[in-house]
């Protein structure tokens, strides 16, 4: 039975790789109904409980239960829009349970896995306190026992499960890279638009990353503080308060974090990778 309250339209990919961007454009066209929070992660909450020590873990368990939590008013939108990336990840397991409910289109981020890493990794670095080198020697489990949220190399390795995606002939996917959106933002809007058939027609030229999840990173202990505290006074986390303390936690890029040799390893470790995304995109123009 197909079900109209919930999404029809998933941004799905690369952390790192522009979804905020896009859900930010996208929810300024009526043709769009985007959620309370970007990424409600619905069809993977059972996976997300076995990492209790993800920092992040409060802002899942506190997410809505049901679609008709996370959108206020579906309204007349022709798309209900879910952010959550890391759907990409588990689509193996969760594609089936999306296109039961109802007729769904995807839209897949892709950025540069050595610049997606690298980014990743300046995200973390406050909470991590370690270098590079450090981080990888004495933390990283290439067998995944660690949460999503620390699984820097882990995120950039997707060539099976977009090829997957490809194959699916159930769902219609769209694939956008990172790199492209940056550089070529109007045309590559105009190409969303005419795989959705519609005309996305917002204000391109606002400035819509000085907010973005990328631009600060709250400490472990402010965390579970913050955890306690919505419990007990739930308006803190209105808008206007977490607005406000993402500009009070704002942090600066890290240029000096990671170095030559770095590089180099992130360069050799994605090789293979890098030339599956080439081939399954038909884009041998890219990340060379």
């Amino acid at each position: 039975m197909k079900i109209k309250k919930s999404p029809n339209l998933y941004i799905i990919g690369q952390p790192k790789a522009g979804s905020t961007t896009l859900m930010d454009i996208l929810s300024a066209s009526e043709y769009f109904t985007c959620g309370k929070i970007k990424e409600p992660r619905f069809w993977i909450k059972s996976k997300l409980e076995a990492y209790p020590s993800d920092p992040l873990q409060f802002i899942y368990n506190n997410s809505p239960r049901t679609y008709e939590e996370y959108v206020d008013s579906y309204g007349a939108a022709r798309y209900v829009v879910d952010g959550s990336v890391q759907y990409l990840y588990h689509i193996d397991d969760i594609i089936n349970d999306i296109t039961a409910v109802r007729d769904v289109k995807l839209i897949v981020l892709l950025r540069n896995p050595v610049n997606r890493a690298i980014s990743h990794f300046k995200f973390l670095y406050p909470y991590l306190n370690l270098s590079f080198k450090e981080y990888f020697e004495n933390n990283y489990d290439v067998n995944g026992e660690l949460s999503d949220f620390w699984d820097i190399l882990g995120h950039g390795l997707i060539s099976d499960k977009l090829g997957l995606l490809m194959n699916n002939d159930k769902v219609s996917t769209h694939v956008i890279i990172f790199e492209d959106l940056i550089k070529n933002q109007k045309e590559e809007i105009n190409k969303l638009a005419e795989w959705l058939n519609i005309e996305i027609n917002v204000d391109l030229s606002l400035d819509r990353r000085s907010n973005r999840t990328v631009n600060f990173v709250v400490p472990l202990a402010i965390l579970r503080f913050w955890e306690k505290l919505k419990k007990y006074l739930p308006w803190v986390y209105s808008p206007l308060i977490l607005g406000y303390l993402r500009k009070v936690l704002m942090i600066k890029d890290y240029d000096n974090i990671i170095t030559a040799d770095d590089v180099e390893f992130l360069e050799n470790f994605f090789h293979e990778e890098k030339e599956c995304l080439r081939a399954l995109t038909q884009r041998d123009d890219i990340w060379h």
